[in-house]
């Protein structure tokens, strides 16, 4: 049976911007990834106390859910991080679901920019 709590009004606004929170692990890695404007990474995941399958999840799950230009990629127990909007010489190539007629490409930044401000 399911019991129901007392909650001060007041609070309210507390718990519903807490649903907005960004993940502790998850963004920073991606948000660090995408600024670095590095074109492949091996995250080095020694100093987490996550599991690799367990952040490699969130990681993937996060990518997809905010429409990311990141490809995740679990390899011999590793996990590595590729962009899928810039080539291998850094050079950007425009997104097939970014690139609508008359409309500019949103950029990295717009998008880091976007999901900080929990419009994503």
């Amino acid at each position: 049976m399911v019991k129901f709590e007392d909650v001060d009004p007041e609070m309210l606004d507390q718990v519903e911007r807490g649903w907005q929170r960004r993940g502790r692990v998850s963004w920073p890695i991606l948000k660090m990834f995408l600024e670095s404007k590095k074109f492949v990474v091996k995250l080095d995941i020694t100093d987490t106390q996550r599991k690799m399958s367990s952040l490699y999840s969130s990681l993937n799950t996060y990518v997809k859910n905010l429409n990311l230009p990141i490809k995740v990629l679990a390899i011999k127990g590793d996990i590595y991080l590729k962009r899928t909007d810039i080539d291998k010489d850094g050079n950007s190539i425009e997104l097939g679901e970014n690139a609508e007629p008359g409309k500019e490409p949103v950029t990295v930044e717009q998008m880091v920019g976007e999901i900080d401000q929990g419009k994503r």
